[in-house]
């Protein structure tokens, strides 16, 4: 050990010295690690923002196909009536109908 290692010892410089390296290393692994959050942060942002679209998009188609299978259901009630009204009108010879003998089933 020389003289020069030895009154780095004793005054700290070296200590002082192994420090500020540390600290710079250190200082700057979290700066990057500051930046890589601040990324995440904002494609988080981004995602929440899509997904909420997605979602809003998902309720309309939904209530679309509802409204549509109500009106679906609606007309298959209508045409079981007409059946059955086109098969008593055959059954009794009130208003005869062409095709009587073909009846809609449900």
């Amino acid at each position: 050990m020389g003289l020069k290692d030895f009154t780095g010892r004793l005054s700290g410089r070296t200590v002082e010295e192994k420090l500020a390296q540390y600290s710079e290393v250190y200082g700057e692994v979290l700066l990057g690690m500051h930046r890589d959050l601040e990324q995440f942060r904002g494609a988080v942002t981004e995602h929440n923002k899509n997904i909420g679209a997605a979602l809003g998009h998902i309720a309309d188609v939904d209530a679309n196909v509802t409204r549509k299978s109500e009106g679906l259901n609606l007309a298959l009630v209508q045409a079981r009536e007409y059946s059955e009204r086109a098969s008593r009108s055959c059954e009794t010879g009130w208003r005869p109908i062409a095709g009587c003998s073909q009846r809609l089933e449900g």
